[in-house]
């Protein structure tokens, strides 16, 4: 029993022990589950706060977002009524449209914004553009192009008012289903818009009157002036007295200067209107300054000016451009320089621009540089202004009509290009302009070494002393006096000897007596004399040496290229083209040029004066003209017999020459001559109007001998007929 008690003892133990242990399991597993639950509970409250988070900031950014949206919107508002617009929303379907308070306004029908039918601005728009407004709403609806059109509406008030309305249509599945935009009130737009066409047309009326008007007075001054210029020319040629050849110079000079400013006044006139172009061709650099400097021979002499030019040595000497506009503007320039430099000396430099190359075409710089008086800082602004100079006591003192330098101005911009300048009071000016495409070549190189004298009382002029000490091969003394030039032939023998200075008795008979007394050092010096009125001032018979004699204007290249020549290498020769020395013109009755002759000529020209004038040319030229004084007497007359030349005046009573000319080349073939148009219109459209109109050739007046004789030697060399080339005056 005991055993039994023992073994139930145990097992009750065993199945306690058994119990317990189950028991505690039981408890980890819930104690794990409850870690579990707590670790699952902790996690699900911490997503919960991330969501709680991720909503708070979902709400801030929204809120952002919200705020953002209707700062937008309320600038676009405040843009849109800034602009003057009103906005609109039409629902197809709903056929209603959303106008705000502006729009409301726009259309006279109130401030409150709301909904009004979908056709009501259709309705308000006028009869004229309904039609158009329609059809510009449909092709939006159709098409895929936003709506943009413009009419004029009426409000209920009765005011008409300008609309530009923009709109977007908003599709869903390519059907349209709403339309929202913007109207936009332009009508004081169009109002300006109005005033500008109508100030537009005024302006274009005026220009037009002011062309007209320079045009006709142009013609009424050249009439009588061709009278006047071509009867001074005539009597230039017969025999005068001293008195009486200053008198007509005076006269001749007076009436070319009043030519002058006809011409400047209706080149601007041209230039403003932007009917001038451009026709380039080839020309040398030598001729086109030498030709401009020479036309102011006679006032630099009168002044004392040294006069001259120089072309870099790397420049080519041949330029393609127009010469006719590019001497304009370098007389224009030497024309100011001349003008404003009472001593000193006028340079026309060609050289290549800072920086240029010889590998590409580079544009080359032409400078006009003075000693004249100089422009003050405070007058330079106004400087290239049309009808202005440096100031009043300017214009009163040296004339001009001021449109010089705006002439200048407008034809370099033809090439662009644009003209600079540099000046001081006192110091002189330099004004420079480009012209383009122009190839650099290589400088000839100096081989041999020189010696060079100068005697020039008043000192050598600054632009022959600037050349002379850029050339490192030349060694170069300059005496003022007889003494010193005495002193100097002693000391050495020179290549050569270059006398420059005024006329001046006493010293030039100290210069005779040296150059006498030196006579044996001369015998291997080339002695050069640089001096105006060479053959007046009566140095030639007292100078015992033999002595080259140079003129103005100078052509430093020339000079140059002779002074640094040794006496055993010098050719007999002369400057380049352009420094012979001018003779002036002849103090006897000139004959008649035969070479001119055998022409059968008509001279047509209402006016007695005029026609007096251009029969004694003509006779000048050895022809005998018939003369009729109208077009119609014209066309009678080649009627009866055949002319080779017509001389044809465009203005004239009864039948002028343009239909004259018309009448004549409705004519048999054979019977076809030259016709010479002639008038004091100077304009081009004048011009393309006579060649339009049948003529040959135009010549303005006044008219001068030498353009009619050699009018007459182009006509008798073939260059001007009927049948061939038609060329401008």
């Amino acid at each position: 029993m005991l055993t039994i008690y023992f073994i139930l003892t145990a097992l009750v133990t065993l199945a306690a022990v058994v119990s317990l242990i189950l028991m505690q399991r039981q408890v980890q597993r819930a104690r794990r589950s409850l870690r579990l639950a707590e670790q699952r509970a902790d996690s699900n409250f911490h997503g919960l706060t991330l969501l709680e988070e991720r909503y708070r900031r979902k709400n801030q950014e929204m809120a952002r977002t919200v705020r953002r949206a209707r700062e937008q919107e309320r600038k676009l508002h405040l843009t849109i009524r800034a602009a003057g617009a009103g906005t609109f929303d039409q629902d197809i379907a709903r056929r209603l449209t959303f106008w705000d308070q502006h729009t409301m306004e726009l259309f006279g029908l109130g401030d409150k914004a709301g909904w009004v039918a979908a056709d009501r601005w259709l309705d308000s728009v006028i009869d004229a553009d309904r039609d158009a407004a329609a059809l510009a709403l449909q092709e939006a609806r159709d098409s895929k192009r936003p709506l943009d059109l413009t009419f004029r509406i009426r409000r209920p008030d009765g005011a008409v008012r300008h609309l530009h309305q923009l709109g977007y249509v908003v599709r869903e599945k390519g059907l349209a289903k709403r339309i929202s935009g913007l109207y936009f009130d332009i009508t004081e737009r169009k109002q300006h818009e109005q005033e500008l066409v109508l100030a537009r047309q005024t302006a274009e009326r005026a220009a037009m009157a002011k062309t007209e008007f320079l045009a006709n007075m142009s013609h009424e001054i050249r009439t009588p002036m061709n009278g006047i210029i071509g009867m001074a020319e005539l009597l230039q040629e017969t025999s005068l007295d001293q008195q009486q050849r200053e008198y007509l110079s005076v006269l001749a000079e007076n009436g070319e200067l009043l030519t002058v400013l006809l011409n400047d006044i209706l080149d601007y006139s041209k230039l403003e209107a932007d009917k001038v172009s451009l026709e380039p061709a080839w020309l040398d650099w030598d001729d086109l300054v030498a030709q401009c400097l020479r036309l102011f021979h006679k006032p630099a002499r009168d002044k004392g000016l040294f006069i001259g030019y120089w072309r870099d040595p790397t420049v080519s000497p041949r330029i393609r451009a127009d010469a006719t506009r590019l001497r304009q503007v370098l007389i224009n320039l030497i024309g100011n320089a001349c003008k404003f430099t009472e001593s000193g000396y006028i340079m026309v430099c060609i050289e290549p621009t800072p920086g240029a190359s010889a590998d590409t075409a580079q544009p080359v710089r032409v400078r006009v540089s003075d000693s004249g008086i100089g422009i003050a800082p405070e007058q330079q602004q106004q400087l290239f202004d049309a009808f202005t100079q440096a100031d009043a006591s300017i214009t009163r003192r040296f004339g001009g009509t001021g449109l010089g330098l705006a002439i200048v101005k407008r034809l370099t911009a033809l090439w662009q290009s644009a003209v600079r300048f540099r000046s001081e009071p006192g110091k002189g000016s330099d004004f420079w302009f480009t012209v383009p495409g122009q190839r650099l070549k290589e400088p000839a190189r100096i081989k041999d070494q020189s010696a060079l004298l100068i005697w020039s009382p008043s000192g050598l002029p600054a632009p022959l002393q600037q050349r002379l000490n850029d050339i490192r091969t030349c060694r170069t003394t300059v005496v003022h006096s007889a003494t010193e030039l005495d002193s100097a032939l002693q000391a050495q023998t020179y290549d050569n000897l270059l006398i420059i200075g005024q006329q001046d008795t006493a010293q030039d008979k100290q210069l005779a007596a040296t150059l006498r007394k030196r006579g044996r050092q001369l015998q291997k010096t080339g002695v050069f004399c640089l001096r105006r009125d060479n053959a007046e001032n009566g140095l030639l018979d007292i100078l015992p040496v033999e002595i080259k004699w140079l003129d103005y204007p100078v052509s430093l290249n020339g000079l140059l290229d002779m002074l640094l020549e040794s006496p055993s290498s010098r050719a007999r020769r002369t400057l380049a083209r352009g420094q012979e020395k001018q003779t002036g013109k002849p103090t006897a009755t000139a004959h008649p040029d035969s070479g001119l002759s055998g022409l059968n000529v008509l001279v047509v020209e209402d006016n007695p004066v005029n026609q007096q004038v251009l029969v004694a040319m003509l006779g000048r030229c050895g022809l005998d003209p018939h003369c009729v004084t109208n077009g119609q007497e014209a066309v009678q007359a080649c009627r009866k017999q055949p002319f080779d030349l017509v001389f044809m005046d465009c203005e004239m009573p009864v039948l002028d020459g343009y239909e004259a000319t018309r009448h004549i080349r409705r004519m048999a073939a054979e019977s076809q001559p030259c016709i010479i148009g002639l008038s004091a219109h100077a304009l081009q459209e004048q011009i393309d109007r006579a060649l339009g109109a049948g003529m040959d050739h135009y010549l303005t007046k006044p008219l001068y001998l030498s353009t009619l004789k050699d009018t007459l030697r182009r006509f008798k060399a073939g260059d001007i007929t009927h049948s061939g080339l038609r060329n401008q005056a």
